[in-house]
């Protein structure tokens, strides 16, 4: 397909495995919905004018986002928000951090960020397992509340 600038696009997936269905919170379901709808009034608006795709990421003529759109967009935000630097795709590694955090196992942490293999997910995110001790710890301090330790 063919999108901003003339540049060619290809719809192309990375693996045969690359293909996930995510369910959806409602507020972007919601918002998915409505930008479908505001997509095809601009298709109904435009008539052969409009560029046709099934991409989300679209200009309102339907023409395609440069590939480093979002990421432009993102950097330029982290900027203006005086915000430390990272790269779109660490958002990857704050979500497997986060689900971490708030007790989802490694495995469950593997699965939802599509790692080929468990090791992958372990490994990128053992320095979190820390915090999940401490979470333990400290769990361990309320229920045996010891006052005093003698040896």
């Amino acid at each position: 397909e063919e999108g901003h600038l003339g540049v060619e696009f290809k719809n192309k997936l990375k693996t045969p495995k690359s293909k996930a269905i995510y369910p959806l919170i409602p507020v972007i379901k919601k918002h998915l919905q409505e930008l479908k709808l505001k997509q095809e009034e601009n298709e109904r608006l435009l008539g052969d004018a409009y560029v046709k795709s099934s991409f989300i990421c679209i200009w309102n003529d339907g023409r395609l986002f440069s590939p480093d759109y979002v990421s432009d967009k993102f950097s330029k935000f982290i900027k203006q928000n005086n915000m430390k630097h990272i790269r779109i795709h660490d958002l990857r590694h704050s979500c497997g951090s986060l689900l971490l955090d708030i007790g989802f196992s490694m495995k469950q942490i593997q699965e939802w960020l599509r790692h080929s293999n468990y090791q992958t997910t372990a490994n990128i995110y053992a320095h979190n397992v820390h915090n999940t001790k401490k979470s333990i710890v400290d769990k361990l301090e309320e229920l045996l509340p010891i006052q005093e330790v003698a040896c």
